[in-house]
């Protein structure tokens, strides 16, 4: 391919790149309709900290917050993780029972 070639097929193959983003950062993630809102969370097993099975179907009848958490998340996952601690605290002294 050509040099010539090069130099406009770089910024041609952003341009798409550009688009998204651009539409990205204009629609209101709020507003976008979520087919999951409103139907069972699908059933899951995993183990706890204490070596204990859990499963979503043994909480059924429950409240459960399923929060996942990734390192990347700064400013938000680090703010929201003392009130979700404070919730829990709350949760266990009766407070949501």
């Amino acid at each position: 391919m050509s040099r010539r070639a090069w130099r406009w097929l770089i910024p041609l193959a952003a341009l798409p790149l550009l688009a998204l983003l651009a539409y990205g950062f204009r629609v209101n993630p709020r507003e976008i309709p979520s087919p999951l809102v409103g139907r069972p969370a699908p059933g899951f097993a995993l183990t706890a900290f204490d070596a204990t099975p859990l499963t979503l179907d043994a909480q059924r009848g429950r409240v459960v917050v399923v929060n996942f958490w990734a390192s990347w998340c700064y400013p938000a996952c680090y703010e929201e993780a003392p009130v979700l601690e404070r919730a829990g605290a709350r949760t266990a002294t009766g407070a949501f029972s």
